[in-house]
């Protein structure tokens, strides 16, 4: 994977973080499939095209307010494989209070747009799964 798939992941949590959160779609394939089924909340939790995206980014804005991703580390996988280690922040809607998650994200991207998403909870299976050895 060239840095440009590097660029890709940044660009799109740049734009997330501060263009709204629809505005990383233009970093996604129109057919990516966004994968979260690691948070027990979101089973089966596999998010098909924009649209699943859009509704996954709606689901989410229910729960959180002010939602922000600070990237900690982004590297280079095996082929076409990024992994961005990221902790979202915000602040529960219901309950007002701070809330944080860290995790990691491996991305597949081809030709310059991700197809494929898939959150982990666990920095080591994330690595293996984009084939950097731990």
């Amino acid at each position: 994977m060239s840095s440009r798939g590097v660029e890709i992941v940044r660009s799109a949590y740049e734009a997330f973080n501060h263009r709204g959160r629809e505005e990383m779609l233009e970093y996604l394939h129109p057919d990516i499939e966004w994968d979260e089924s690691d948070l027990p909340a979101r089973r089966p939790g596999v998010y098909h095209g924009h649209e699943g995206v859009i509704r996954l980014l709606n689901e989410n804005a229910t729960l959180w307010e002010d939602i922000k991703i600070a990237i900690d580390e982004v590297i280079e996988g095996e082929g076409d494989r990024v992994i961005a280690f990221i902790r979202a922040t915000g602040r529960g809607r219901n309950t007002g209070v701070d809330v944080e998650l860290a995790s990691a994200q491996v991305w597949t991207v081809r030709d310059g747009k991700a197809v494929h998403v898939r959150l982990y909870l666990d920095r080591e299976e994330a690595l293996q799964a984009a084939g950097v050895k731990v």
